[in-house]
């Protein structure tokens, strides 16, 4: 067995915080202090806030939103931004800005407005011409303070002030009429500024007349670029977590032959139930924490849209749809994107929701916002299970304490709780069952392992990826029972894969009665297949090798199909011989594990989600085996898979088509993980290889030391080996450094004895010459 140093251990996990630490503040882009600075961006090559050649070229800086087509509804000059809304209603233009938190601001501008009235009989109310901010759409044309423009109005001035919350990244808007609120009128602005001031002028020109707004978002969830702190923050907290555990496993090893003078310690090492409830509930605080503040902030009365990610208010969209309507006419009204199972358990959130009707004073958003919160409810529950499921297996091959800290490990993952506590759809259920499916492989329980395989095949398309390990598993009992002449054990995977089909349609039967009463006998089939084939493009917002080759949102061509096919046709046959030749279930977990991070990295049609079923298989074995390379590798995917989920969820955001595509635009963020995916799949494939073929494995060694004597030493050894270095570095520079003396001295050399050769070569040719004349002189003349 090889082993590693806790010190080389440290000193990795020393470099990758400060690496971690240095992406976070290279993140952090500097809020805006300078006071009287406009802070709006505006035409640079001519004069005048608005004075740009075309509308293509306000579109730099600029974002336009209207019923109707730009060039009817938004004109531009040296005059200003005229928005015409006589037929489309609304017009709204909008430029991202950053701004200091908890500081005061200064909105100006002129206008002319030359015709104002209601859109059509049926709109009586407009708010007129304004200028607000996306986050907070009414927050200055309600209540008792307005800064809004509602009649014809010429060489009119507004100023007001705002004062921010603890936002930073806003969105200013120039609105004439809204979506809801359609307004026919023809407006021009110019002129508009937008400054930081003092809270003392703020308040002085409070006192002459001019509002203070309170700006705070009114809109949960919202993506935006000022995100990007949460994701780098989860992701360096992943790695934190990871070492902590590992810190805490490795004292604990001390221990376990050793009687602890810690009762609490005692009491988890020979009690049957206090483990297992420790585990859970620590995992259950983490995600509850998490769902009641993310509910009293997005259910509140300032809140007036919530974003809880596509997928979720999706399927808890079609779950409200299920429990009014029934199943049989589902397919015929609802977008084909979620397998039975999960659209079981939203349909029953939908009842829960629906219920909720009896009770005075709710309407359909607080619905809505129920059926969400109880798919999330579900999702936790599963992750609890998941938790539950993580301590029994390390359990059995670690005992009690390791299985206690391992599972609490598990639990508080930002990914996993971010998935079901916060925005994921099925992840934590399908994530639940490959765990049970897994850990009935390792018991050497077929018939359970295959039936909770069964239903994860039935949560998510994801899933369908491992059938081909769990194939392999069902091949090798099939050989053994003909080699050990079992042949009553041949009928299980028989019995066992027609029950699955049997099973299969039945749980899809309520959703397709209608088309199998018209004759359309496998549509169910169909359908399932339709979900598993998913969009036809390379990657979606996948940090994968596709998004690294400028392929995110790109359709797949014939071609790079057929290599793609070719490509998992290839791996399987490898993975298939490594497992045939070992024969061994650990080695079927990482196999399965690398299985999904080797197609994800390279494969097409790949989502962030997937990438997530991988993560359980190679926590289990880096447990099991404690083995330090796969716990590191385990620990760096872990933080990659949660920066690219919270990536496309806190900054890319989605809206009703769907999740919005990462640009490549003025952003490296897929180039840059891209190429970190491959550098994690191979550093992957290198230590499983080393782990099954070599069969080596770096054990993790116990810390026998108080942890503060043990960073103590590590620190010094740290110190030491710094200093060490130095010392060699400058007597290989001081080396290097005499070398090159010694070099320019001898070229110097060189060109000083290369001179001196060439004057005594022209020397020498100057005297033949003079020779040659001396001699030609003494010749009589041949005319003579």
């Amino acid at each position: 067995m090889h082993k590693i140093s806790n010190k080389k251990f440290v000193l990795v996990a020393l470099i990758l915080f400060i690496v971690s630490i240095s992406l976070v503040f290279s993140g952090c882009s500097p809020s805006q202090n300078s006071f009287d600075v406009q802070l709006l961006k505006e035409n640079s090559e001519s004069e005048g806030m608005f004075n740009y050649e075309s509308l293509t070229e306000m579109d730099n800086d600029w974002d336009f939103q209207t019923d109707g087509a730009n060039s009817s509804t938004f004109s531009t000059g040296p005059n200003g931004l005229t928005i015409n809304t006589t037929s489309s209603g609304y017009g709204l233009v909008s430029q991202k800005v950053l701004l200091k938190s908890f500081s005061y601001f200064k909105v100006e501008y002129d206008f002319n407005i030359t015709q104002m009235s209601s859109f059509d009989e049926n709109s009586s109310y407009h708010p007129g011409l304004f200028v607000g901010f996306l986050e907070d759409p009414l927050f200055n044309v309600t209540g008792d303070k307005k800064a809004q423009e509602t009649f014809v109005q010429q060489n009119g001035k507004r100023v007001f002030y705002i004062k921010t919350s603890g936002s930073r990244e806003y969105n200013i808007s120039i609105n004439l009429g809204t979506e809801q609120y359609p307004v026919k009128a023809i407006a021009t602005i110019s002129n508009l500024t937008l400054v930081r001031v003092s809270e003392a002028v703020a308040v002085e020109g409070s006192n002459n007349g001019f509002d203070i707004f309170e700006l705070r978002p009114s809109i949960f969830g919202q993506s935006r670029q000022s995100n990007s702190t949460f994701v780098l923050l989860g992701g360096i907290g992943t790695l934190l977590l990871a070492y902590i555990f590992y810190v805490i496993r490795s004292r604990d090893m001390a221990y376990s032959n050793i009687q602890s003078p810690n009762k609490f310690y005692n009491k988890i090492k020979k009690s049957r139930f206090v483990a297992p409830t420790i585990v859970i509930l620590c995992a259950f605080f983490a995600r509850l924490v998490i769902i009641l503040v993310e509910s009293l902030i997005a259910g509140s009365s300032r809140i007036t849209e919530t974003y809880f990610g596509y997928f979720l208010e999706n399927l808890s969209a079609q779950g409200t749809w299920i429990a009014k309507y029934g199943t049989p006419y589902f397919y015929q009204y609802n977008s084909n994107i979620f397998f039975p199972i999960p659209l079981y358990l939203s349909a029953l959130s939908g009842l829960i929701g629906q219920g909720l009707y009896s009770i005075n004073g709710v309407d359909a958003s607080t619905v809505a916002f129920s059926v969400v919160t109880i798919n999330k409810i579900f999702a936790i529950i599963f992750d609890l299970v998941s938790v539950y499921f993580i301590y029994k297996l390390v359990d059995k091959f670690q005992g009690k304490t390791a299985a206690t800290i391992m599972a609490i490990f598990w639990g508080l993952l930002p990914i996993l709780f971010s998935m079901s506590a916060g925005w994921g759809a099925i992840e934590s259920l399908s994530t639940m069952l490959i765990i049970i499916t897994f850990y009935f492989i390792l018991s050497k329980k077929y018939l359970p392992s295959v039936t909770a395989f069964f239903l994860a095949c039935m949560t998510s398309p994801f899933v369908v990826y491992l059938a081909p390990m769990v194939l392999l598993y069902t091949v090798f009992l099939i050989v053994e029972s003909i080699k050990n002449k079992k042949w009553k054990s041949l009928l299980t995977p028989g019995l066992t894969i027609l029950f699955s089909f049997i099973l299969f349609y039945l749980i899809t039967l309520p959703f397709n009665i209608v088309q199998i009463g018209e004759g359309d006998t496998f549509v169910a089939f169909d359908k399932y297949i339709d979900i598993l084939k998913g969009p036809d493009l390379y990657s979606i917002n996948a940090f994968n090798f596709q998004a690294m080759l400028k392929n995110n949102f790109v359709e797949v061509t014939v071609q790079s199909k057929v290599v793609d096919i070719i490509f998992i046709v290839f791996i399987l046959i490898v993975f298939a011989f490594v497992y045939f030749k070992t024969r061994n279930r650990l080695n079927l977990t990482i196999l399965s594990s690398g299985l999904i991070a080797t197609i994800w990295t390279f494969s097409n049609n790949m989502r962030p989600e997937t990438l997530i079923l991988s993560l359980p298989l190679l926590f289990m074995v880096a447990v099991i085996l404690k083995e330090v390379r796969l716990y590191i590798v385990f620990a760096l995917y872990s933080a990659f898979v949660f920066t690219n989920n919270s990536y496309v969820y806190l900054i890319a955001g989605y809206d009703s088509n769907g999740v919005a595509q990462i640009s490549y635009s003025n952003n490296a963020i897929l180039y840059v993980f891209g190429a970190f995916s491959l550098v994690l799949i191979v550093i992957y494939i290198i230590v499983a290889y080393d782990v099954i073929v070599n069969k080596k494995v770096v054990l993790q060694k116990p810390i026998n030391t108080k942890y503060g004597v043990y960073i103590s030493r590590i620190s010094k050894n740290i110190l030491i080996s710094f200093s060490n270095f130095y010392k060699i570095s400058l007597a290989w520079l001081k080396e290097l450094s005499f070398a090159i003396k010694d070099d320019i001295l001898e070229s110097k050399a060189k060109r000083i004895e290369k001179k001196k050769d060439s004057i005594r070569d022209k020397d020498s040719y100057n005297e033949k010459e003079e020779n040659i004349a001396e001699e030609e002189e003494k010749q009589p003349d041949d005319d003579n």
